[in-house]
């Protein structure tokens, strides 16, 4: 029980660290018009230490990464940000059921 608080701290000090690196990535893959946006969220979220986390959204019409971020009276927001289009999407289906190259089809004669 004894080792459990200096486990708890050390976590605890670590955790704005990791944040602090999802946040680069995040940074670096968004769009330049949406980098304003992104700050300021950011920086609401260091202010009041509120917890957050991001995920890569693939959809048919636009990439995007959703930030979800919890209050202090535990509700939740989302704001998305376009991802610029050199970044590589992960493929929604999974690396086994991604579609083939070529036509698709053999045709026999």
């Amino acid at each position: 029980m004894h080792l459990l608080r200096p486990i708890i701290a050390l976590a605890a000090l670590l955790a704005p660290l990791v944040e602090a690196l999802t946040a680069d990535e995040v940074r670096n893959a968004i769009q330049s018009n949406q980098l304003a946006r992104f700050n300021s969220l950011m920086a609401r979220v260091e202010v009041h230490h509120l917890p957050w986390e991001a995920a890569h959204v693939a959809g048919a019409t636009r990439n995007v990464i959703r930030v979800h971020v919890t209050r202090l009276d535990g509700t939740q927001y989302t704001r998305d940000f376009l991802v610029k289009a050199a970044v590589r999407s992960p493929n929604p289906q999974g690396d086994a059921q991604r579609p083939r190259k070529g036509k698709g089809r053999s045709y026999s004669s």
